[in-house]
């Protein structure tokens, strides 16, 4: 078995958040496909040579069901040891955002047989209602699993997808703080010079030169317009959070 970790879809900056404890990664994703090896390649060579069109259709066909069972199986395996949602059709159907499964299945459908999955490549989805810690642990539960039943299989390829966990409550907060100290203050926001505005307890970007459009910026436009307002505080560094 193979495993990858993939960390391509962090984003750019968030080891800055991360450092601040606005910000931590955490697990996105497992990917599981099978990948045939070079081995497997050349058997298969062999084993078309001299077929007629017939019979190299129903080879083809065998290596193609023979791998699906397999990948099946995987998955059942999985799904009999962990909390699974949407693997067993027959299931009562749940809430996406309910905090009781744990992991989420999802595959392809064949398309001459619409019907009946493609087990090759599935994936199985942290439930982002859980806390990072949480999808974490459970991450490395499933990987010890795997490493236990298919650690020697040369075909199983699964990919650990990592995402950006922010803490937006904390991220409120430290909006909240720092509010007074960006408000009319000249700055630049989606590459627009002007200045922030309040309005109640919203904040406004108001273009330069302009008083009739403004556009209501987020939390995190906040702290990035103060750290550049204030860079020595925005490279100061706090506890990462612990959630």
């Amino acid at each position: 078995m193979t495993i990858v970790h993939d960390k391509r879809h962090l984003d750019p900056d968030w080891e800055r958040w991360a450092k601040k404890g606005l910000a931590q990664e955490s697990v996105y994703s497992l990917r599981f496909v099978y990948l045939f090896t070079q081995a497997d390649r050349e058997k298969e060579r062999q084993m078309l040579a001299g077929k007629s069109d017939e019979e190299r259709a129903q080879l083809e066909a065998d290596i193609v069901n023979a791998r699906d069972d397999f990948m099946k199986r995987v998955a059942e395996r999985v799904a009999s040891t962990f909390i699974c949602y949407n693997f067993d059709p027959n299931e009562e159907p749940a809430r996406f955002d309910d905090v009781r499964w744990e992991l989420y299945f999802w595959c392809n459908h064949f398309q001459d047989c619409p019907g009946r999955r493609d087990y090759s490549y599935f994936t199985l989805t942290f439930n982002r209602s859980h806390p990072p810690k949480w999808r974490l642990a459970l991450c490395k539960r499933v990987l010890a699993f795997l490493e236990q039943h298919y650690g020697q299989n040369p075909n199983l390829n699964v990919a650990v997808q990592y995402t950006t966990y922010y803490d937006e409550d904390r991220i409120h907060t430290e909006a909240l703080r720092v509010r007074d100290q960006v408000l009319n203050k000249r700055c630049t926001w989606q590459g627009m010079a002007g200045k922030l505005v309040s309005n109640g307890e919203r904040i406004l970007f108001m273009k330069r030169y302009t008083r009739s459009k403004a556009y209501r910026v987020s939390d995190f436009d906040v702290l990035n317009i103060y750290w550049a307002l204030h860079p020595e505080e925005g490279e100061e560094l706090v506890p990462v959070c612990q959630t």
